[in-house]
């Protein structure tokens, strides 16, 4: 006989195992794991964090946001905890109703109990709304199934990842961070993807480019003072020949040469200074 978890790990099929679906499993420390104080057979089925403080005797919000809180569903109960410590506790054999609701920007875990009271059992902000609405219906399974007699119903998220879990910057649209995992590994991807039109992407480029630095430099030159005007220009010049020299006509000077033009750029310099 498989697990719970065994059996909600094989629901997903071979072609979305590959893929990074939304977590509704987290995986707790071993204090926060004590904390539960798991009964003989009872295993963790949903596990989700909520980001938003909630004052029990208040009844109100906070202002501070918080990722400390965890809400855990297993068997046999729904259960809160605040850091490393448990919070509250729902028997679901007490509960006739759980169900996650839309409040402005933000939304709450309700606990509906057989007596017919409503209890606010947590308090998240929308980016972890979906997540809570997922495992709401898989502690409802449990609710549900109990009254039927019958098996619950293995919930599994068929939504992507919305937000990155290392440094919880909302996805653009993509599968991975890419503040996460490098730019230079995004711009590998990107000149892959380009194929054989990478070496005209880096002409047009460099087109792009030149073209600026030459309206910047003919915006600059008026600026300047006549001395270091020709300076630029005759120095520009002749360092400009030598490159050409070098790319169209394949020269190949040697260190005498080279040491006789760098001493000709300098003299240049010297002249106008």
């Amino acid at each position: 006989m498989r697990s719970t978890n065994e059996q909600m790990q094989g629901f997903i099929s071979e072609k979305q195992k590959g893929q990074r679906l939304m977590k509704l499993l987290y995986k707790l420390n071993q204090e926060q794991t004590n904390a539960l104080a798991l009964g003989e057979g009872e295993e963790i089925c949903y596990c989700v964090p909520a980001d938003l403080s909630f004052d029990s005797r208040k009844m109100q919000a906070r202002e501070a946001y918080t990722g400390k809180i965890w809400l855990v569903v297993t068997q046999e109960r729904l259960a809160v905890l605040e850091e490393n410590g448990l919070a509250a506790s729902y028997p679901l054999a007490e509960c006739e109703k759980i169900k996650c609701e839309h409040q402005v920007h933000n939304g709450i875990l309700t606990v509906t109990k057989k007596d017919g009271s409503v209890i606010c059992a947590a308090r998240f902000s929308m980016r972890h709304i979906v997540r809570a609405a997922y495992l709401a219906r898989g502690a409802q399974s449990f609710i549900s199934a109990e009254a039927a007699g019958g098996s619950p119903e293995r919930v599994v998220s068929m939504e992507y990842e919305k937000y990155c879990e290392k440094c919880g910057r909302a996805l653009p649209g993509t599968r991975k961070c890419l503040y996460c995992e490098g730019k230079m590994e995004a711009l590998r991807k990107f000149m892959t993807l380009c194929g054989g039109y990478v070496g005209k992407l880096l002409l047009i480029s460099l087109l792009m480019v030149l073209t600026a630095a030459a309206n910047l430099l003919l915006y600059v030159l008026p600026q300047m003072e006549s001395s270091i005007l020709y300076t630029i220009d005759n120095g520009g010049v002749l360092v400009l020949s030598i490159l050409y020299s070098l790319i169209l006509f394949h020269e190949k000077p040697r260190r005498g040469q080279v040491l006789g033009m760098a001493m000709a750029v300098i003299s240049i310099i010297l002249i106008y200074l």
